[in-house]
């Protein structure tokens, strides 16, 4: 899982940052319930609820949940969130080089 914090709070008092750090380790646990638990209070708190890092982590942890059974759907997902990056550097830097374009594609 990629880290998907800020310095926000949630309901509880508790900092995004330590949301996320929860969330990793009972991922890493194997606790997917929890993990995603967390993740979802982490997004009730935040502004932006396409942050591709919340998204992937999302993604991920669902999938986790469901017994990791649909691949494709995993695959879909995490596609859906770089063509998100895409149309976001995009948008940002319409001057790109190919560099970033090269980057892009290693995702």
């Amino acid at each position: 899982m990629s880290s998907s914090s800020s310095s926000s709070t949630s309901g509880s008092g508790v900092s995004n940052s330590d949301l996320a750090a929860k969330a990793e380790a009972h991922y890493n646990a194997g606790d997917y319930a929890k993990a995603l638990d967390a993740l979802h209070r982490i997004e009730s708190t935040i502004a932006d609820k396409q942050d591709p890092r919340l998204l992937h982590n999302l993604r991920l942890v669902e999938s986790a949940v469901a017994g990791f059974n649909d691949v494709e759907g995993l695959k879909d997902g995490l596609m859906a969130i770089k063509q998100q990056l895409r149309a976001k550097l995009e948008r940002d830097h319409p001057d790109s080089s190919d560099d970033m374009e090269t980057e892009l594609a290693q995702l």
